[in-house]
């Protein structure tokens, strides 16, 4: 696994067990095996590293979704594939 997404992970993971305002940048950085300055030598702050983390998330989730929905050419049947059929 990559660096910065064994970063996301651990970091994704700290915020929703601590909560993004009770997890320290020393919190991550020990869980993931590094010192805080190293911690910091990949992100200045942790508002950086939430908003790499929901880039990341978007980029691998969302966009490969909405490139699929660039070919149906019919807003019904986007919709539906965005939505799935509401009428089952």
């Amino acid at each position: 696994m990559e660096t910065k997404e064994k970063i996301y992970r651990t970091a994704s993971k700290l915020f929703l067990e601590q909560g993004y305002d009770n997890t320290p940048m020393s919190h991550i950085a020990r869980e993931l095996g590094l010192s805080k300055a190293g911690l910091y030598h990949h992100y200045p702050s942790k508002e950086s590293l939430l908003f790499d983390i929901i880039d990341y998330l978007n980029e691998t989730n969302f966009l490969p979704i909405l490139k699929e929905a660039e070919k149906i050419s019919d807003p019904e049947k986007r919709l539906i594939f965005f939505c799935g059929d509401i009428q089952k």
